[in-house]
């Protein structure tokens, strides 16, 4: 199968000049070109520097097209191929541009929040920071101070400093021991007449031919005699409940200023 050959240099460059009648072979001689303007020059017909002279033109022409195409032709064949690789990619970069837009808005955003968040709770922890100062300042401010000359403050009682209300502690703890002495001296003497009843009973039981009249006063004086004996018992009870929980309490506060004094 014949092939035919690639086109020539000059046929390519100069595409709008046609050949001359009977079109040629392309493995024909250059010199058969249209080009020249020349018809062949049958071998030996010419001299050595008319042939010289012919190759030396076919030269320069050839280096000035070379030349022209370089210059001209490529350039515009580069800025073509530029045109529409930018073309191709402009639908590329625009996203490119819209994606690094959003990205960046994005992150923008979060480290807005991260650092709003951040001097929140650096704020909160400042206040929390400077309320613990404020207390530990009063606690050593306390500790520093006399225990015995604190002043106290309640609803419940007067304000005082702790070796007053110690004081009155004391009194209170004196008076309280007072009373139940006397409620002790009380209680035994209520034990003795007791004892003096159940002995007259005693006897009066003894005693033969006893009338109605002395029985119904002796189960009267019984009675009498039980109850004041309840009466006391009660009373010493409520008493030694009501005392006995603030006896221990003063006790306590009492060791703790000898303590401290």
């Amino acid at each position: 199968m014949a092939h035919h050959s690639k086109p020539s240099l000059m046929s390519r460059l100069f595409p709008q000049e046609g050949r001359l009648t009977g079109q040629l072979s392309p493995t024909e001689d250059l010199s058969s070109s249209t080009l020249f303007s020349a018809e062949k020059i049958p071998f030996g017909s010419s001299s050595s520097s008319s042939f010289q002279d012919e190759a030396r033109r076919r030269n320069e022409l050839f280096q000035a097209c070379s030349a022209s195409f370089n210059n001209a032709a490529a350039g515009d064949r580069v800025q073509q191929d530029k045109t529409v690789e930018g073309d191709i990619l402009a639908p590329l970069r625009r996203a490119f541009v819209e994606e690094g837009m959003e990205l960046h808005n994005s992150v923008r955003s979060k480290l807005l929040k991260a650092q709003q968040d951040m001097s929140s709770q650096i704020s909160d922890f400042e206040a929390f920071s400077s309320c613990i100062a404020s207390d530990v300042d009063d606690i050593y401010a306390n500790l520093s101070y006399p225990l015995s000359a604190t002043l106290c403050s309640a609803p419940n009682f007067p304000s005082a400093t702790i070796e007053i209300h110690l004081a009155n502690a004391k009194d209170q703890l004196k008076e309280a021991e007072k009373m139940i002495r006397n409620l002790q001296d009380e209680w035994e003497e209520n034990v003795r007449l007791e004892e003096n009843f159940r002995r007259e009973l005693a006897s009066i039981e003894k005693t033969p031919r006893q009338s109605d009249a002395d029985h119904s006063r002796m189960a009267s004086l019984k009675e009498e005699v039980e109850q004041l004996v309840l009466d006391n018992t009660q009373a010493l009870n409520e008493i030694e409940e009501t005392y006995k929980e603030d006896i221990q309490a003063e006790t306590m506060k009492m060791m703790q200023a000898m303590l401290v004094d």
